[in-house]
């Protein structure tokens, strides 16, 4: 059974979720952020923002995003 848009939603937002709580702590002064850009039903560019001394940080693609 495919999953309905709404349970697809809710699973594309607890990743996002989740790559934000990878960055808990190490980018303050910034809130730790994560996304999922999904295209046509498929996740392409998880990301999330990496630690950084420099404070205009640019969100950085996950180790497992497509090329």
């Amino acid at each position: 059974m495919p999953p309905t848009r709404r349970s697809f939603d809710r699973l594309r937002m607890q990743r996002a979720l989740r790559l934000a709580d990878r960055m808990r702590g190490l980018v303050w002064p910034n809130p730790p952020v994560g996304c999922v850009i999904v295209k046509d039903g498929v996740a392409v560019a998880p990301a999330s923002y990496l630690p950084s001394r420099c404070p205009d940080l640019r969100p950085q693609p996950s180790a497992n995003t497509p090329r």
